[in-house]
């Protein structure tokens, strides 16, 4: 197996990272400037942009509060006054709207996706090479990869469908601790409505569970990934009996 990446995968690359926002400082200006300058690598965000459409259209739009800006400007100046007069000023404990809440619950999600696309551009990186390869480099199979936050940012993961293994690899960017209790994971496929279990989600490390022959079908797109939260051990009748705090639809990039 070889780690080596030509021309083209480092551009495909860098393009993705892009997209997703994942490059600071020189390496976003440098990649700026080259969108302006290599006509390829502008074709391959332009690629990005189009395969990633999909994902983004089922984020929400939410509107900032209205106070938001004179919120800051408030507590800005009352830590001027502070630091002018010399005292310490007790910490503000400032409450978190629905609003707020739900910016963090899509920026969890965007992080999600964002740790998924990494992991689907790794598992591409890593595919083995094949001996006399083609004149024409064959395009990469369509990724399958879904998102999950819940609502009160406990939870968010990424969930990318590695066809070519039989495996689902399972990144979680976030997973608070639930003592006595075990999360888990669902499959529901498109059309149907009874989940079947995919296993425990019990460790913040990415974690690839093998997929039954029996359901290899039933990973397509617009089948729904779930996760809830259950007894230790998981659930005692192979349907969740606790509540679902996330779900995501499985979308090809």
């Amino acid at each position: 197996m070889s780690d080596s990446l030509g021309p083209g995968d480092e551009r495909d690359v860098l393009a993705a990272e892009f997209v997703l926002g994942l490059l600071e400082g020189e390496d976003l200006a440098d990649a700026g400037m080259r969108l302006s300058r290599d006509a390829d690598f502008s074709a391959a965000v332009d690629a990005w942009h189009r395969r990633l459409g999909p994902l983004f259209d089922g984020v929400r739009d939410i509107e900032p509060p209205a106070d938001l800006w004179q919120r800051i400007e408030r507590r800005l100046d009352a830590q001027s006054r502070g630091a002018g007069s010399g005292e310490e000023r007790p910490n503000s404990i400032v409450p978190i709207s629905g609003r707020e809440r739900a910016w963090r619950r899509t920026a969890l999600a965007m992080t999600a996706l964002a740790a998924g696309l990494a992991l689907v551009l790794g598992l591409r990186i890593a595919e083995p090479e094949r001996p006399a390869p083609p004149p024409v480099r064959a395009q990469p199979e369509p990724a399958l990869i879904a998102s999950l936050a819940s609502d009160d940012n406990s939870a968010a993961l990424a969930v990318a469908v590695d066809a070519g293994r039989g495996t689902i690899l399972v990144t979680p960017v976030r997973l608070a601790p639930a003592p006595g209790r075990d999360r888990q994971l669902w499959l529901i496929p498109a059309g149907a409505t009874t989940p079947v279990s995919l296993g425990l989600i019990r460790s913040a490390t990415p974690q690839r569970i093998r997929i039954p022959a029996a359901l290899a079908a039933a990973f397509g797109p617009e089948a729904t990934i779930a996760l809830s939260v259950e007894p230790a051990g998981g659930s005692p009748t192979g349907l969740p009996t606790g509540p679902v705090i996330a779900s995501g639809t499985l979308d090809r990039i």
